[in-house]
């Protein structure tokens, strides 16, 4: 509760009078625990809400049992508090559903509030009525697809194919052409030459300069080395020249490595 909020809660008891009377109406007991937030005035500040419900969200996660289930609002508060509990659910750090409920009339809500009468709203209130749910869970789709494809973004940036790969197929658009290249990627990083020329027929575009023989074989082989190179694989690249030398049919160097046995 800010301080607003909680200014309405100590001058009539709305939410907890509510509360009470759902408890009533359904016969069970509901435990609820107030969080009150005395000096937070801006609630249009996103880093502040944004931290202090991943904090709670954290707490409630770490006492949950395994069985329990935890369902959030996203529809209520301020547009700060709701962006901030999409941008959880989409991080997905934790796990909860997230519930969109409908205003009453089905648009934005008129905020009048002056003489407020918690009692005759409640009697009033249609949601009480049998079967009357304005409730929908979501899981935001378009947000969680964004969220992956910056990772496959990152992924491949640093020459991750598999990983890439393993993010794209959970999209679950096979036939996007991005995941064809992906995978041609990871089979050519791999020189998996098999694969790599089934999913290069599945593309349009000619990736690849050499078709076959043993210049093909050398000339992928170097450009593999030229990724353990970017990515500071040093050792890995070493290691890797040997047999390349090795398979040249050039004497001299041929006798260097295996006089420094350099593997």
């Amino acid at each position: 509760m800010s301080k607003e909020v909680l200014e309405n809660h100590n001058n009539d008891n709305r939410y907890i009078f509510c509360l009470d009377e759902l408890s009533k109406m359904q016969n069970r007991k509901m435990e609820y625990r107030i969080i009150k937030r005395e000096k937070l005035e801006n609630v249009q500040r996103f880093d502040f809400i944004y931290n202090d419900m991943l904090d709670i969200i954290r707490d409630i996660s770490e006492k949950m049992d395994s069985d329990d289930i935890l369902y959030l609002n996203v529809s209520s508060g301020t547009p700060a508090m709701k962006s901030a509990l999409l941008v959880i659910n989409v991080l997905g750090e934790y796990q909860f559903k997230s519930i969109q409920v409908a205003t009453p009339i089905k648009k934005m809500n008129e905020h009048t509030h002056d003489g407020y009468d918690v009692k005759t709203l409640w009697e009033l209130d249609e949601d009480n009525t049998n079967n009357y749910n304005r409730c929908e869970e979501i899981d935001c789709p378009a947000l969680v697809k964004q969220k992956k494809i910056e990772i496959i973004k990152k992924h491949i940036m640093e020459y991750d194919y598999e990983a890439a790969l393993n993010v794209a197929m959970s999209i679950k658009d096979n036939d996007a052409n991005y995941l064809k290249m992906i995978r041609l990627a990871k089979y050519r990083l791999a020189l998996d030459f098999k694969n790599a020329d089934i999913a290069d027929r599945e593309i349009d575009i000619n990736f690849f300069p050499i078709k076959s023989g043993d210049e093909r074989k050398y000339f992928e082989y170097m450009l593999s080395l030229t990724i353990k190179q970017k990515k500071a694989q040093l050792a890995d690249f070493l290691r890797a020249i040997t047999p390349l030398i090795l398979d040249s049919n050039v004497p001299i160097l041929t006798d260097i490595f295996n006089t420094y046995k350099v593997l």
